[in-house]
């Protein structure tokens, strides 16, 4: 996440998923971050 400009830590990142509330530019980060290389609409 820091190679995408994100500071965040294991609570942060879990209070984001508790919320379900995320922006999507760090939606995009974390994916990349998982290596994941696609998405697809409905798994969204």
């Amino acid at each position: 996440m820091k190679a995408h400009g994100f500071r965040e830590t294991k609570a942060s990142i879990a209070n984001k998923l508790a919320r379900a509330t995320m922006s999507a530019h760090f939606y995009l980060a974390a994916l990349a971050a998982t290596g994941k290389e696609s998405v697809s609409l409905g798994d969204i």
